[in-house]
């Protein structure tokens, strides 16, 4: 039986907890961490969400998060930032808004649904960013306990 986690924050990765030096080895789950291998791509993905989850695999590959289980949130964070470019370039070219004319004769000025899907997306794509840990917040957090402290380091007894 799975246990479900109900409310509260986050559990933080366990990579995460080991370079901040909070890891407690007596509540590490036992789960298995990432194997390093690409996931599968599906070959009836669009040339140009195939290119973002290329890119987007070979972040993770540099970050150790690369997992072959998880082709699923890859491919989902692939669609959802082809969504924002197509969007982004529709409302460029037409604006975010038209006028239309209301029942009393006067205009009126909406917003396009583009817009709408638009924003929508991008939220979307920026939670699924954050999910796999590649904004520069997810990264500088594991980044910033990778780096060595030099041998003259007068501090290196107090970090």
């Amino acid at each position: 039986m799975a246990v479900t986690r109900r409310g509260g924050r986050k559990r933080l990765p366990d990579k995460t907890k080991d370079l901040k030096g909070t890891l407690r080895k007596d509540r590490q789950q036992q789960a298995p961490g990432p194997d390093g291998q690409r996931p599968a791509v599906p070959g009836s993905i669009s040339p140009r969400a195939q290119q973002l989850m290329d890119r987007l695999m070979d972040a993770a590959s540099e970050l150790d998060y690369i997992d072959s289980h998880h082709p699923d949130i890859y491919l989902l964070l692939a669609l959802r930032l082809e969504q924002v470019e197509s969007n982004y370039d529709f409302l460029r070219k037409n604006g975010s808004t038209y006028t239309s004319e209301s029942r009393y004769g006067g205009t009126t000025i909406k917003l396009r649904p583009q817009a709408r899907l638009y924003s929508e997306a991008l939220k979307h794509a920026h939670q699924l960013l954050i999910e796999v840990g590649m904004t520069p917040s997810a990264m500088s957090r594991i980044l910033r306990g990778t780096t060595k402290p030099t041998a003259d380091d007068e501090w290196e007894d107090f970090k």
